[in-house]
């Protein structure tokens, strides 16, 4: 086809494709060329035995239209190939299926094109390709990437049963909760080449391609580190692209690093917080941060990777607490919940020391359990944020607070609307 020596990426893009596994994923950065070095894959299956099934699935159905479509081409335009195109009038030859020339009779073509959200029942393949199936806008949202995940259940029951079945997963992370790192935990085996050698192997542990981790442990990880890992993309037009996409975007496309994204795009994590027991009078003056394995806590944590709950390091003297103040959040019956959280405040240190949540609305029971434990923890100020309610929720605590001798001031906050404030919150 008149085009440049294969790079060594793609040479080994083509060998892991050929012996990685029945289940594998292969994970490289924009523009190595794996859906084009995955077509000549496909077309050797094909050359080899001409009875095999060959299924391509992408994110849209264009996409895999034109993974078929180049096949095609490639079989009219390359000599050697020509021998495969169908000879039969009663033969498929279409931009969404077609067979080669010699294979027997099937109900399944000898390579099909579909869109992730196509018609896969009914189907069977041999070798199952999933080109590219998550996209930033089918993975935007956790609904949206179990919705991703459950329909790649179904490949399953597209393959065949047959020893040499194989299901091949090419793509890049679009987010960082990548459905890719939810694969690996099913079976598939990743190889990953990002554009330039990591500055360090954290979270490319077993996971770099072997050639990678051969040039680390023959050159070492210093001498590379940032170094470009092929000839295809040079040091000034990876610089380039660093300068002109976000960093974490070319952590997440060209080095194939969930990470930092993560960092760079969730800043407040659980080890920011300092967990400690608190006196019901009084509170620390003053507190030094920790986040290492001496602070460490043993208890539960929903968050990213890594992320744990840390005691500070060392606490000051153990003063009255300056202020302490009672935050409502209300809200409907039903799925949403009304949130009361009760904080204190020495020095400038904010301490939660009580949150509340239910699913009752603002009721009676509600509005009277806010109020026992604003009492119990002495907070002389309720804020009320007045997203919900018209004010309601205000006269109804003030009527309680009457009933229960709970003296408090109660003060109305405006709801959150501006994208940056969101974002803080």
């Amino acid at each position: 086809m008149d085009l440049p020596t294969p790079t060594r990426a793609q040479l080994a893009m083509a060998r892991y494709l050929q012996y990685g596994g029945k289940r594998i994923q292969l994970q490289c950065f924009r523009g190595l060329g794996k859906s084009w070095v995955t077509a000549a894959f496909v077309l050797w299956n094909l050359f080899c035995d001409r009875d095999k099934k060959i299924m391509v699935v992408s994110a849209s159905k264009q996409r895999a239209d034109d993974f078929s479509i180049f096949c095609q081409k490639v079989i009219i335009d390359v000599v050697w190939l020509n021998h495969l195109a169908p000879q039969d009038d009663d033969q498929r030859w279409s931009r969404v299926s077609f067979d080669v020339a010699g294979a027997k009779p099937a109900q399944s073509p000898s390579v099909k094109s579909v869109g992730i959200s196509g018609q896969l029942t009914g189907s069977r393949a041999d070798i199952l390709i999933a080109d590219d199936i998550e996209t930033p806008t089918n993975s935007a949202t956790d609904m949206m990437r179990e919705k991703l995940l459950q329909l790649v259940t179904e490949f399953e029951s597209v393959l065949t049963p047959k020893k040499d079945s194989r299901i091949i997963f090419l793509g890049t992370p679009q987010s960082c909760f990548t459905i890719y790192n939810s694969l690996r935990e099913r079976g598939y085996v990743p190889m990953v080449w990002p554009a330039r050698y990591p500055k360090e192997l954290t979270g490319y542990e077993d996971i770099l391609a072997k050639e990678l981790q051969a040039d680390i442990e023959e050159h070492g990880l210093k001498n590379l580190a940032w170094r470009p890992t092929d000839t295809r993309f040079s040091e000034i037009n990876l610089l380039e692209r660093e300068q002109s996409m976000s960093r974490s975007n070319f952590m997440l496309q060209f080095m194939l690093s969930t990470s930092l994204s993560d960092a760079l795009k969730f800043p407040l994590k659980l080890s920011d917080f300092s967990v400690l027991s608190l006196d019901p009078a009084r509170g620390p003056s003053d507190l030094v941060w920790g986040a290492d394995k001496e602070t460490l806590l043993d208890l539960p944590a929903v968050a990213l990777p890594g992320d744990r709950w840390h005691r500070p390091k060392a606490t000051g003297e153990f003063i009255p607490w300056n202020e302490t103040i009672t935050a409502v959040d209300p809200s409907g019956r039903g799925k949403d919940e009304t949130v009361s959280i009760i904080l204190s405040q020495i020095n400038g240190f904010i301490y939660i020391r009580d949150i509340y949540a239910t699913q009752d609305g603002y009721s009676d029971t509600t509005l009277r359990e806010i109020l026992r434990r604003s009492k119990q923890f002495n907070s002389k100020t309720c804020l009320i944020e007045s997203n919900f309610g018209d004010g309601a929720i205000m006269e109804l605590l003030k009527k309680h607070a009457i009933e229960m001798k709970v003296g408090m001031n109660f003060e109305e906050t405006r709801a959150t609307t501006r994208k940056e404030d969101r974002i803080i919150d």
